[in-house]
């Protein structure tokens, strides 16, 4: 007989009306989502209402495209990892900084100074100084510098008491709050794009390796 190429389910029932779909619903359900997929079949219809010959894809092809997928998932799982690592680092931010302060030696000498300076006592209370962030690299030279210099302290207090961006919430360490947060926000994005981009992909082989083993050859 003729072959024929389809692009659509209903174009194959229609080319084979005394296939009874029903004694291979997995071969069934595989071609719907190959179809769906973009995918296309060429074959020779048979009388005797069984499973047409497939002819194309051929299992050459099928096996091509079962690589590059795998590839692709494997990129895309890589990077899933890499998000999935960013949204907990940003999630756990607060406590995994609070408990690493501990081992900054900073974090005691300004503990010292505190309690024997008044000066430095009231400097830090006017500006909340974030030293629970000391181990954050981003932080740490700020407080460092506000722990030595009683000049920038000045400085510092005089712009954070001025400053528009702190009028209404007077915490220094509040932007670090909120990059977490923006962060965690920003992470939940990629990793359900990244999820949804696998599930697809992942279906996208189950497909195929369904449709493989009607190839003919």
């Amino acid at each position: 007989m003729q072959k024929g190429i389809i692009s659509s389910f209903e174009k194959f029932a229609e080319a084979n009306p005394l296939l009874n779909l029903e004694t291979n619903p997995k071969r069934s359900n595989a071609l719907k989502d190959y179809f769906a997929f973009g995918g296309f079949v060429s074959l020779i219809p048979l009388t005797n209402g069984s499973w047409p010959k497939l002819i194309y894809p051929s299992k050459k092809r099928i096996q091509f495209q079962l690589t590059e997928l795998e590839a692709s998932k494997n990129l895309f799982s890589s990077k899933l990892n890499d998000w999935k690592k960013q949204h907990s680092d940003a999630k756990n931010y607060k406590n995994t900084i609070f408990l690493k302060k501990f081992a900054e030696p900073v974090y005691w000498k300004h503990l010292m100074k505190k309690t024997t300076d008044s000066e430095y006592r009231n400097s830090v209370e006017r500006v909340n100084l974030p030293v629970d962030l000391v181990a954050d690299k981003k932080y740490k030279p700020m407080v460092e510098t506000f722990l030595k210099d009683s000049e920038y302290r000045k400085q510092l207090i005089e712009a954070f008491e001025n400053s528009v961006v702190y009028k209404k919430d007077k915490r220094l360490a509040k932007h670090a709050s909120h990059l977490q947060e923006f962060r965690q926000e920003i992470s939940d994005t990629k990793i359900k794009e990244l999820e949804k981009r696998l599930g697809s992909i992942q279906k996208n082989i189950s497909c195929l390796q369904e449709i493989m083993k009607w190839a003919e050859t």
